[in-house]
């Protein structure tokens, strides 16, 4: 299997892929060389399960990013604030589980990539950068391949 793009999303079905269809080959593929630097990501509280379900938990938490106790969210047509803290019980919609803590992160980007991309690589994920997907080939509506430029692809 093929993912074309190896930022958080690619990278996270990468690893759970490999984590529960172990048999499946995957493939990442990028664009970029190293991840883009970019100012950061801010999460919510249900990425620390996810997190937990991928055996990236440790090192998300290990890593040094700024903790983050809770959100604001602003909607509606009064345009009125709403405040969230993860320690309210009455915030959470969730079962406490190991992967339950009171708080989440502020990451770096590109530190996070870099993480999730060696939580995959453990997983037996393979992951390609400088190769710019340029196509994908088709028999009928099924795709079977995509086509590359650069990278040993």
């Amino acid at each position: 299997m093929t993912i074309i793009g190896a930022g958080p999303a690619g990278l996270t079905l990468a690893a759970l892929l490999c984590k529960y269809r172990p048999q499946t080959r995957v493939l990442v593929l990028d664009k970029r060389e190293v991840p883009g630097h970019k100012v950061g990501e801010s999460m919510i509280l249900d990425i620390n399960r996810i997190l937990q379900d991928m055996d990236a938990l440790d090192a998300v938490a290990n890593a040094g990013f700024i903790p983050k106790h809770g959100a604001s969210f602003v909607w509606g047509a009064e345009r009125r604030p709403v405040h969230f803290l993860w320690a309210d019980e009455d915030a959470l919609n969730t079962v406490l589980d190991d992967s339950h803590w009171p708080w989440t992160w502020h990451v770096e980007r590109h530190r996070y990539e870099m993480l999730l991309e060696d939580c995959a690589r453990g997983h037996g994920a393979e992951v390609a950068r400088g190769v710019d997907v340029v196509g994908v080939e088709q028999e009928g509506e099924r795709v079977i391949g995509v086509r590359c430029r650069g990278g040993d692809n």
